[in-house]
C-alpha cells in the first residue's frame, strides 16, 4: 500500500465496510453486490487486516 492520506483514508474505508459486512448479517458476496464492493478486494483488505492484527505487516 503506498503511503500517504489517500492510502489511510483507503484503508478506513474498507474496515469499516468489513465491519459493516459482518453486522449485516448477510453473505458477503451479496453485501458487496449491493454496495456496489468488489469481491476480491473486500476479500484482498479483510486479509491485510488480519495481517495488520496479527502484527504479521
Amino acid at each position: 500500500m503506498r503511503s500517504g492520506k489517500g492510502a489511510v483514508e483507503k484503508a478506513r474505508y474498507w474496515q469499516r465496510a468489513i465491519s459493516e459486512a459482518v453486522r449485516s448479517g448477510i453473505s458477503i458476496r451479496q453485501f458487496c453486490r449491493q454496495r456496489g464492493v468488489n469481491e476480491g478486494q473486500f476479500y484482498t483488505w479483510q486479509f491485510l487486516a488480519f495481517l495488520s492484527a496479527c502484527n504479521l505487516i
